[in-house]
């Protein structure tokens, strides 16, 4: 099955007056963020199939700070991504050879802070706007 072909959930308009829970924003921004990442990335940087396509974090998404950062992000199959966990060493070397700086990228993702639900939803559709132009621009709408 081809993941990158899966039909995704818009990020829904939200109410005014209808508040969105935090857990619900940082689903929707993580479902976003990964579409982006995956079309942006059309193959797994590791080993190049197209297969199982998955956004792979080179630091954990644990902390807010790089949790939704391009840098910290790349298109990985399952099976690279479960490997990453174990060697991540072929995945920092793509992140050099397209030009992150680990220690920055590793400094940032050290410096926990508050994002609030507002801005999570911001960044969720942020995202799914910037996939919706790639897609655009690679014709694949």
């Amino acid at each position: 099955m081809d993941y990158s072909k899966r039909k995704l959930r818009a990020v829904p308009k939200v109410k005014r007056n209808k508040k969105v829970s935090r857990k619900s924003a940082v689903h929707m921004a993580d479902v976003a963020f990964s579409a982006y990442i995956r079309t942006r990335d059309p193959v797994c940087v590791v080993c190049g199939t197209l297969e199982h396509g998955t956004c792979g974090h080179i630091f954990s998404r644990v902390h807010y700070s790089t949790r939704w950062d391009e840098d910290n992000a790349f298109r990985q199959c399952s099976g690279c991504n479960l490997r990453h966990e174990h060697d991540p060493w072929p995945f920092y070397k793509e992140a050099e050879l397209r030009g992150v700086d680990l220690s920055t990228l590793h400094a940032k993702w050290s410096k926990s802070y508050k994002v609030s639900t507002s801005a999570i939803l911001e960044i969720a559709r942020y995202y799914q706007v910037k996939k919706e132009r790639l897609d655009e621009h690679s014709g694949t709408v």
